[in-house]
């Protein structure tokens, strides 16, 4: 038979190690990690190396230089023991006090109707050698005013692509009666259509509307194609 005392000491030392557990559970939740911490070791253009991170090709990583706004960049390589990053934003300002830290998370770019349908437009004219003036959805202009900062630093020359934010009704009816625009595509209302194509005809200017008719982005038939290249091409006889 078990003794009275044997069994109390039982139960004081099972109280005991709950009561440690509870401890160390309550510590554990107070510990801050501590976040791994790289440099800069060079930067050349877009091309920034840094070392003492451990992350995976895809991830951002935040800059962090003193006096200096944080800065993104994602990791496109490695070479040995160096990550490889491209900025997507100004490296004015880094220096080698410039702090690396991996977030763990990807670069993600939503693809709506509105900025599928503002690349659909926008890239053909850019690929036939044109200089785009571009409105952007006005309900949803943030895609493309957040694109922009891709293109900014990447390899496409300043002036290409110029994004003008506003009402399409107010903006269109301009760009059709300027003299240096050379081109006017209008996917809007039937009345918008019919103003742009009003005033184009005061310089000559080549338009395409489509009077209207909702196009859908995501179908290849609509939203891509040779009929964009062909419209941001003017063929002339010499």
């Amino acid at each position: 038979m078990r003794s009275p005392s044997g069994a109390l000491a039982s139960a004081s030392l099972a109280a005991a190690a709950r009561g440690v557990a509870v401890d160390l559970e309550q510590a554990f939740g107070r510990v801050v990690p501590v976040a791994m911490r790289g440099r800069v070791s060079k930067a050349v253009g877009l091309v920034i190396e840094a070392t003492g991170i451990q992350a995976h090709v895809g991830e951002l990583c935040e800059l962090v230089t003193p006096g200096e706004p944080p800065l993104l960049a994602e990791v496109v390589g490695f070479q040995h023991n160096t990550a490889i990053l491209t900025p997507l934003g100004a490296t004015s300002g880094l220096s080698a006090l410039t702090e690396v830290l991996p977030t763990g998370r990807g670069h993600a770019c939503p693809v709506g109707p509105a900025l599928l349908g503002f690349l659909s437009a926008v890239l053909p004219a850019i690929a036939m050698g044109n200089t785009v003036v571009a409105v952007p959805s006005f309900p949803a202009p943030l895609p493309a005013t957040d694109l922009y900062q891709v293109l900014d630093t990447s390899d496409l020359p300043a002036g290409v692509v110029n994004i003008v934010t506003g009402l399409p009704a107010e903006l269109a009816p301009v760009l059709a009666a300027h003299d240096d625009v050379d081109g006017v595509w209008y996917f809007g209302t039937a009345e918008g259509g019919a103003e742009v194509e009003r005033l184009s005809s005061g310089n000559m200017k080549r338009t395409w509307v489509d009077h209207g008719r909702e196009r859908d982005w995501t179908d290849p038939r609509e939203g891509e194609g040779e009929e964009f290249l062909e419209q941001a091409t003017q063929v002339k006889n010499i």
